[in-house]
């Protein structure tokens, strides 16, 4: 599985963000779905008032399959533990359609 990361407009990526985030994503795979490739994307949403917010984007790439999910939070870990969780339903749901058609 591959794994790539990709930082916009954020200079001091947290300590261990990417190992973080990577065992994050490696646990989309107890799903049984053969993952290929795994794109995030973390940015920093430049906003008018106080307080900051961070996004994150992770695009899954299975066989053809792409899963694509999007979450902002007031930190990275927030934003990449929402990620996940909206790929995990994604991933289920996908599973679940396919065994009803057979």
């Amino acid at each position: 599985m591959n794994v790539e990361l990709t930082l916009r407009h954020i200079d001091n990526p947290p300590p261990g963000f990417k190992e973080y985030v990577s065992e994050k994503v490696s646990h989309l795979s107890r799903f049984g779905v053969n993952i290929d490739r795994i794109t995030l994307v973390a940015g920093d949403e430049h906003t008018h008032d106080l307080d900051r917010r961070y996004s994150m984007e992770i695009v899954v790439m299975s066989r053809g399959q792409r899963f694509v999910a999007k979450a902002a939070g007031p930190n990275l870990n927030v934003a990449a533990d929402d990620a996940v969780a909206r790929l995990s339903r994604q991933i289920v749901k996908h599973k679940e359609r396919r065994k009803e058609r057979t």
